[in-house]
């Protein structure tokens, strides 16, 4: 064997043990992640979410049972904000969300998502979305990448939002459209202390 082909197989080697480690460290993310998710403690959750996941988390969050965070280093949530159970927050390509957001019951946010028209089923460029101050996202409802939800904005159960949703307006259905509007004068803040603290 000669030396182009040593180096070759050196070359090949390494990064196959490389892959192996990336993929060992993804599993463990994604174990920790479960873990956390199904410890009976909001502060327990929060102190690894923050420490050890690198959730940027303000204070008064709280994050209920079985919620999933995918590269959850590139998410950020404002202060008092609520995330139900079950959700599924994707921040592959980023996720701001504002203060005092309810996200309810299975509420799921996608940055990323294959092309179904790329010959490779590779995934789109699409990214980052945003969820402004005291918007509600209900029951079921999916964000799909690049969108933003303004300011005071309401999602209905089981709504599909492809688009962004100006400020305020109540939006349902598949895919989600405006239905009605809401107050603008809004001015509730949500208190970690006046919620359960061990769900």
């Amino acid at each position: 064997m000669d030396s182009e082909q040593q180096d070759s197989k050196s070359k090949g080697g390494k990064g196959k043990f490389r892959q192996f480690l990336v993929n060992q460290l993804s599993a463990m993310v994604r174990l920790t992640v479960y873990k956390t998710a199904t410890m009976p403690s909001h502060r327990i959750r929060n102190f690894i979410y923050r420490r050890i996941l690198g959730i940027h988390i303000e204070k008064d969050v709280t994050v209920y049972y079985g919620t999933e965070f995918r590269a959850s280093w590139k998410i950020s949530i404002g202060a008092g904000t609520i995330i139900g159970d079950q959700c599924i927050l994707d921040g592959r390509n980023g996720i701001e969300i504002g203060r005092n957001v309810n996200f309810s019951t299975g509420v799921w946010i996608w940055t990323m998502q294959h092309d179904y028209n790329a010959i490779d089923f590779s995934l789109s460029p699409k990214g980052r979305v945003r969820i402004g101050e005291r918007a509600w996202l209900g029951p079921g409802c999916t964000i799909l990448p690049g969108g933003t939800i303004g300011r005071g904005a309401v999602i209905a159960a089981g709504a599909v939002v492809s688009k962004d949703v100006p400020p305020y307006t109540l939006v349902g259905g598949v895919p989600a459209k405006p239905i009605g509007k809401r107050n603008d004068n809004l001015n509730y803040i949500f208190k970690w202390a006046e919620r359960a603290r061990y769900l």
